[in-house]
């Protein structure tokens, strides 16, 4: 065969290969995000997010929630460090401290009883506080609401003036403090009152929701079965707590115990060890929880897809700022959510441990979630991250 004809063949062949492709569908995919489509907007509040946490000196963790469903979880960097034993990775089930975010916990769960009991936000809190404790001026003008709203009238000052004794050690990682009743504390503060012109004024304050971590128990029919009334531990009642918030979030990996996450301060100090920051279970309420970001969105996704709260209540609970607040980005795009930190330094036998955590949770009217959690103390913090990773997206 000469040249010329196998020359004609090779054509012919590339020929029928081309309409065949054609024909039958090897066609190039279009793109599946498209500028404008949901998709798109959410790759670039991803990229907003990373850009922003790049570099950081610990670790960090997100997930995103739209429509109601899970678009993506991401965790980089590390839940402990060298000087603590690592390097260890951060995954997206390690678990944080969540600080403040704790009190949206509390307040879902004790909105979840009063719904279910048909009571109101506005009933009186006093028939739900042990018996044994004295209560002071106004405690029994109380509400539930004014817990939510930190309105109750309770101030530092009364804290501070509550002395609490000891009640064993707290377990931190890098070394061991001893730890204080907090439940003492709570007791002295009702037996302490409040002046009735602060109540009318909002005034943060983690006692409010600590308050909760006792009332809740009782709210739900269970009597408090402290040791007895001078009980530091009230062990019963903490316990009956951290099993009704679980049923409430149908989530049993939350817990006021941590998995081993170290949070660390930034810049990084020479031979300072980082924090676990204990088992919180005596004193959690307004904080003390561990969660990771991955079930907090799952937790807020749920509140918000009405399989928590009714219809009703739940929006009840956000337009009243009901352990939640309103606020809007720069460029004017409204979301609710609540943040939480914490910040820890301890010098103990000669040995310096420092920590922090941060972490936030906005719902955005687009139903668009997002859940930031850090291990360490970021200079932006993760409101302004969320934030303006939002608006940028939003371009």
């Amino acid at each position: 065969m000469n040249l010329k004809l196998q020359l004609q063949k090779a054509i012919a062949c590339i020929a029928i290969a081309i309409f065949l492709v054609t024909a039958f569908g090897c066609k190039k995919e279009e793109p599946s995000c498209l500028p404008g489509d949901k998709c798109h907007f959410i790759q670039k509040f991803q990229e907003q997010l990373d850009s922003s946490l790049a570099g950081t000196c610990a670790g960090y963790s997100y997930s995103i929630y739209l429509d109601g469903k899970l678009e993506n979880t991401v965790a980089s960097g590390f839940s402990k460090l060298a000087i603590d034993g690592g390097p260890v990775s951060m995954d997206n089930t390690s678990r944080i401290h969540i600080a403040s975010m704790s009190k949206t916990v509390s307040a879902v769960t004790v909105l979840k009883l009063l719904q279910d009991k048909g009571l109101s936000v506005d009933d009186n809190i006093i028939g739900y506080l042990p018996q044994q404790w004295d209560v002071g001026p106004n405690i029994e003008k109380i509400t539930f609401r004014q817990l939510l709203t930190h309105t109750s009238g309770f101030r530092e000052t009364a804290m501070d003036l509550c002395v609490a004794k000891q009640d064993g050690y707290e377990d931190h990682g890098s070394l061991q403090i001893p730890r204080y009743s907090y439940y003492l504390k709570l007791k002295c503060m009702v037996e302490y009152g409040v002046t009735e012109a602060n109540m009318a004024i909002s005034f943060y304050q983690n006692a409010n929701f600590g308050l909760l971590r006792v009332i809740i128990p009782k709210l739900a029919g269970s009597e408090h079965l402290a040791d007895d009334e001078f009980s530091s531990n009230d062990l019963n009642t903490q316990q009956e707590y951290v099993r009704l918030v679980r049923e409430t979030l149908n989530d049993f990996t939350i817990d006021c115990v941590g998995d081993g996450v170290y949070h660390y301060v930034c810049p990084p100090k020479p031979a300072h060890h980082g924090l676990t920051f204990a088992d919180l279970t005596y004193a959690a309420g307004g904080f003390g929880w561990y969660m990771s970001p991955s079930g907090y969105g799952n937790f807020i996704n749920s509140l918000f897809q009405d399989q928590i709260l009714n219809t009703q209540w739940r929006q009840a609970m956000v337009a009243q700022g009901l352990g939640c607040y309103n606020a809007s980005t720069p460029s004017g795009h409204h979301y609710v959510s609540h943040n939480g930190g914490w910040g820890l330094g301890l010098n103990w036998n000669g040995v310096i441990g420092e920590g922090a955590s941060q972490g936030v949770w906005m719902r955005f009217d687009d139903g668009l979630i997002a859940v930031l959690m850090m291990n360490y103390n970021h200079p932006d913090g993760p409101d302004a991250i969320l934030r303006n990773a939002y608006d940028r997206a939003a371009e």
